[in-house]
């Protein structure tokens, strides 16, 4: 009798596990359809739909630039001229300016300016803009001094 007690409190718990096992998916199922309409969760259906994640401009912003780069590769020299201009420092050694061809055009490196000719008068030059640039700035000085003095 003690064994028909628990083969029938068996088969009630494995139905009870049975029933859960069953309806577990669908909760979840539920939880999730209950997530994507609260406005408050991150994963608010209209949230995923309209605002786009971290880097994501920043990422179409570079395949544009990088296959605009592939197709037209002057503009990346260009790019390169102008900071070599602007980060070039006084020193002794001339700056150098290259330009390379594009790989279906031979992909050589060709010097576009050439300043070694210009060395030995290098500081002649550099002493005339100085005083050019330091003399039209006193110049225009002293011409609005008296402004300045009568306001």
């Amino acid at each position: 009798m003690s064994n028909l007690g628990n083969k029938i409190s068996d088969c009630f718990t494995n139905l009870i596990d049975n029933i859960k096992e069953f309806f577990e998916p669908l909760l979840t199922s539920i939880n999730i359809i209950l997530d994507y309409l609260n406005p408050s969760s991150d994963n608010f259906f209209l949230k995923l739909a309209f605002v786009p994640k971290d880097g994501f401009i920043a990422g179409k912003f570079e395949l544009l630039k990088s296959s605009l780069l592939e197709k037209v590769p002057l503009i990346q020299q260009i790019t390169d001229f102008f900071n070599v201009v602007k980060n070039t420092q006084g020193g002794t050694q001339p700056p150098q300016f290259t330009v390379t061809m594009p790989q279906k055009y031979g992909g050589k490196s060709y010097s576009i300016i050439n300043f070694n000719y210009f060395i030995q008068y290098r500081t002649i030059i550099l002493n005339f803009i100085r005083f050019t640039s330091w003399f039209f700035f006193l110049k225009k000085i002293y011409n609005r001094l008296p402004k300045i003095i009568n306001s």
